[in-house]
């Protein structure tokens, strides 16, 4: 977008703002999760739940859009993409380091698939591009996974910032292909 919201039309700003939501929602769940799992809160479980319903959000935005069968198999992908999360972060915790090179390797994987899915349904999404923001997500929150799980705490806030801005410009990236594809 690239510009003010004084540019925007209302249909544009309500597309940049859904999008905006879901990813700062992410952000803050991704984090809170981590957290949770690593000082074995009583809320884990409902935190880790709130986690399994971001694929649910993604899609409900793209059903207004793109075809049930592209919607339904990203919702595999992205499903897989967060349980991955979640399995690495516990393994993490549980300093399993044979299971989580695995798991790491595997997110990172699915990063990959999840790049391709957007990439193929949007010719103003590129794949490198999701690629990069979405590997550049998962290095931040492995390396403060790491961090934490070592009792290193001094870079929470700078990471969670960074990733929160990296979610940012998703919401951003991703509002402009669809307002370019579907002429918003």
């Amino acid at each position: 977008m690239n510009g003010s919201s004084k540019n925007m039309t209302p249909s544009q700003f309500e597309v940049i703002k859904e999008l905006n939501l879901i990813c700062s929602e992410n952000s803050f769940w991704l984090f809170m999760a981590m957290q949770s799992a690593i000082f074995k809160s009583e809320n884990n479980s409902v935190i880790q739940n709130q986690i399994n319903n971001f694929s649910e959000q993604w899609c409900t935005l793209f059903n207004k859009y793109y075809d049930p069968n592209y919607v339904n198999l990203f919702k595999i992908n992205v499903s897989n993409f967060f349980d991955t999360y979640l399995s690495y972060l516990n393994h993490i915790i549980n300093g399993e380091n044979q299971i989580c090179d695995g798991l790491l390797n595997q997110w990172k994987d699915l990063a990959g698939s999840v790049a391709k899915n957007f990439a193929n349904v949007n010719p103003y999404w590129k794949e490198q591009e999701w690629r990069a923001i979405i590997s550049n997500q998962i290095n931040i929150l492995d390396k403060e996974m790491k961090n934490n799980v070592q009792g290193i705490y001094s870079t929470l806030n700078q990471s969670y910032n960074i990733y929160n801005k990296v979610a940012s410009d998703i919401a951003e990236y991703a509002a402009t292909g669809l307002i370019k594809q579907f002429s918003i």
